[in-house]
């Protein structure tokens, strides 16, 4: 029952990590009210996207650990190089965009009806966190690669509690939007200098005599450039409703819209990382045996629906009352948006996790050109609804989209490794029993 108890401890973690997550949105939410709160979660959407534009290093890593064609100290050490070197490349590429095109930061306030910039030092505040973020993105990849899971939620760990303390920090002492940002940046950066340590520390002593290729670098390049663009289309499907939203509405209606995102994004990252995580360990340690792959991918999605099932049904029952309650009456209409959202991630939640098996089998063309059409899909209906729609229309928006990049992969997966339907949605004795376990913290004997 090794799985069963990785998933408890990643569970356990997530857990801790939801919590702090959710107290420091609670913060925020009283402290700045929806439009503060609004303000900075545009911001941290617009650090989002802008660290999509690196190449997807991590995903390449997966393959070359699976087929044993790279060392984890070169990987380690490129990661170093590639974070650092594309993190100060972002800076800079910011600081062009506020210079030359101020109206990319722009909105129009939803009451007065004028178009107001966002504050550049805000922007420059997040987006020096870039190389650290890459970091954690690079290295936390290589941890998993080495199925060190402990290591991995210890990082993530550190960035939730760094978040939390940083907000109550800023909202105690009157750090406004500008701490909220700070502490929001201290967040990306933390996680990303223990990742590379508890790397080095895994990894142990280099032996530089091995014999090795010099193509390493290339190869993560071109793997990572190959995978960019369905982690870029994947960044776009999530984060695209919020900025347009911003865009045609103002902070105030994003603050509202975003929290019933982050509610439903942070049950989503709760019951997705860690049997992600576990999952992606497990594929890569059976290597190349394709049916050793679907039957875990089989038995990983089936437990996803599982796990889904109470968030939902409890944020139907009792939703209502936990926004107004813990948030306040200004964020009441989030509600109605969780109602949609939830289920929505539900679907977002298998896409990501199918796509692990177009990524082991280094089918990142693939994956790139499904990512790229449902993103312009999703793009395009925002931008043509939203005007009007406003978070409602977001929101509906993302349930199709979110729907159509699940049910594509679903397809895929039944051509290409004869993946039924029933093998990934209808649980069985034993996933009952594993969720049993997961959930009381107790193992089986024997």
């Amino acid at each position: 029952m090794g799985l069963a108890r990785t998933l408890l401890a990643t569970f356990a973690t997530k857990g801790l990590g939801f919590v702090l997550v959710f107290a420091a949105g609670v913060v925020l939410s009283r402290g700045l009210g929806a439009a503060g709160k609004g303000e900075i979660d545009a911001l941290v959407s617009l650090f989002g996207l802008l660290l999509v534009f690196s190449p997807a290093i991590e995903e390449r890593q997966y393959y070359l650990l699976t087929h044993g064609e790279a060392r984890p100290h070169r990987l380690l050490r490129w990661n170093l190089v590639f974070a650092l070197t594309l993190g100060l490349l972002l800076v800079g590429v910011a600081e062009l965009l506020l210079r030359y095109f101020p109206g990319l930061f722009e909105y129009r306030d939803r009451k007065s009806g004028e178009v107001r910039p966002i504050d550049p030092g805000l922007v420059r505040t997040i987006v020096v966190a870039a190389p650290f973020a890459l970091l954690h993105r690079f290295a936390g990849g290589l941890l998993q690669g080495l199925r060190d899971q402990r290591a991995v939620n210890r990082a993530h760990l550190l960035q939730c509690s760094t978040l939390f303390l940083g907000v109550l920090g800023s909202v105690l002492l009157g750090g406004g939007v500008f701490g909220g940002v700070l502490a929001q940046a201290f967040s990306f950066a933390a996680p990303g200098l223990l990742s590379v340590w508890q790397a080095h520390r895994r990894i142990g002593p280099d032996r530089p005599t091995d014999a090795e290729s010099s193509s390493l670098p290339a190869s993560l390049l071109r793997g990572g450039l190959r995978a960019q663009g369905a982690v870029f289309a994947g960044a776009v499907i999530v984060m695209a409703d919020l900025l347009i939203l911003h865009h045609f509405h103002g902070p105030a209606v994003v603050g509202v819209y975003a929290l019933a995102a982050a509610l439903a994004g942070q049950l989503r990252r709760l019951i997705l990382q860690p049997v992600k995580e576990v999952l992606t360990s497990e594929m890569v340690g059976a290597g190349g045996d394709v049916t050793q792959r679907r039957a875990r991918l089989s038995q990983a999605g089936r437990h996803l629906g599982l796990l889904w099932l109470p968030p939902i049904l409890g944020f139907a029952l009792i939703g209502g009352w936990l926004v107004r309650g813990v948030y306040g009456t200004e964020f009441a209409p989030a509600y109605a948006l969780l109602l949609v959202l939830l289920p929505a991630n539900l679907l977002w939640s298998w896409a990501v996790l199918f796509s692990t098996e177009l990524i082991l089998a280094n089918r990142l063309i693939t994956l790139t050109a499904i990512g790229v059409a449902v993103a312009g899909t999703n793009v395009t209906l925002n931008w043509l609804l939203i005007p009007t729609g406003s978070a409602m229309a977001a929101a509906w928006v993302s349930l199709a989209t979110y729907g159509l990049y699940a049910g594509i992969l679903v397809l895929w997966l039944r051509r290409n490794r004869g993946l039924g339907w029933a093998a990934w949605l209808i649980p069985t004795r034993e996933d009952l029993w594993n969720l049993r376990i997961v959930l009381s913290g107790r193992s089986r004997k024997g």
